[in-house]
């Protein structure tokens, strides 16, 4: 999203396309290998892939030229409770950031920024 209200959990949402026009793939969209990392100015706020949110592993087959979304969800906590508590220490109004990666590479890395109200 470009804004959400702080201190809830946050859907950042996903795109991945196949651009083969011949073969179709498989993805893993489990933590194991998609990783959002939040951070707001130079504070390191949550890593999805070290909070182990969601499934493992979670295989999709994309069609040849196919593509799928889905949803990486934050809880809205920082610090030690940003994976499990966030009603302990909930984010805050402001701006951050949002970079994904892919440990097998499959993809390259993106940002997005977005709004805390």
């Amino acid at each position: 999203p470009t804004e959400a209200v702080a201190g809830q959990e946050v859907g950042l949402s996903v795109t991945v396309e196949n651009q083969s026009g011949k073969h179709p793939c498989y993805f893993d969209a489990g933590w194991s290998n998609v990783d959002v990392t939040v951070t707001s100015g130079s504070d390191r706020v949550v890593s999805t892939r070290e909070c182990k949110l969601g499934d493992e592993h979670k295989q999709l087959l994309l069609d040849k030229e196919g593509s799928t979304t889905f949803t990486v969800a934050w809880p809205g906590g920082i610090g030690d409770s940003a994976c499990g508590a966030p009603g302990e220490n909930p984010s805050r109004p402001g701006t951050y950031v949002a970079r994904l990666t892919f440990a097998d590479k499959i993809a390259d890395a993106a940002e997005t920024v977005f709004v805390l109200r």
